[in-house]
């Protein structure tokens, strides 16, 4: 991550953390690469694994404090899923969890020095975007409101990408118009 530069001391490249990068070898990244991402989400997993499968084995009736995590995550998404969807959500409770885990563990894991999070990559997120829709897939298919549902929740990502990039370029010209015109 950080580079020597001919007596400049070091230099830090801030994308260096984004760069994916095979563990054995110097070669380009293929599919089959075993990968810094690779190395990453599979410590994902396996911390999601140590909290609740692990951490809850024992199922005490007076918990320690990994049992106890992992019944307030259990908890927390359940409700959340009661709340927002309903009973009928309900049965959706194991992908969401799955998910809700992942992303956070990922997330997590990615404040550690010299770390690297695996969501930060279009290609992970894209991912689990896909898992989201191919779950609803049969609702989907049953429901025509959903599909409309889902069709103007897209239409108002775009939307919210639009002002994003709107609001940027805004400030932007604000600024340089304060640059280029100190005394107006």
């Amino acid at each position: 991550m950080a580079k020597e530069e001919a007596g400049n001391g070091l230099v830090f490249h801030p994308m260096d953390q984004f760069e994916i990068k095979t563990l054995f070898g110097d070669g380009p990244v293929h599919w089959y690469s075993f990968t810094n991402a690779t190395l990453w989400m599979g410590l994902t997993v396996l911390a999601v694994f140590a909290l609740l499968v692990l951490g809850t084995s024992r199922r005490a009736m007076v918990p320690n404090r990994v049992q106890s995590i992992g019944e307030l995550a259990y908890g927390f998404i359940y409700r959340m899923i009661e709340d927002v969807a309903g009973k009928d959500g309900v049965k959706y409770f194991p992908h969401i969890m799955t998910l809700f885990m992942f992303i956070v563990f990922s997330n997590f894991l990615g404040l550690l020095p010299m770390a690297f999070t695996t969501t930060s990559h279009i290609a992970v997120t894209g991912v689990l975007a896909i898992k989201v829709f191919a779950a609803f897939a049969a609702v989907l298919a049953i429901s025509p409101f959903a599909i409309i549902a889902i069709t103007a929740i897209y239409a108002l990502e775009v939307l919210v990408a639009f002002i994003q990039a709107y609001v940027f370029a805004i400030l932007t010209c604000v600024y340089l118009k304060d640059a280029l015109h100190p005394n107006h």
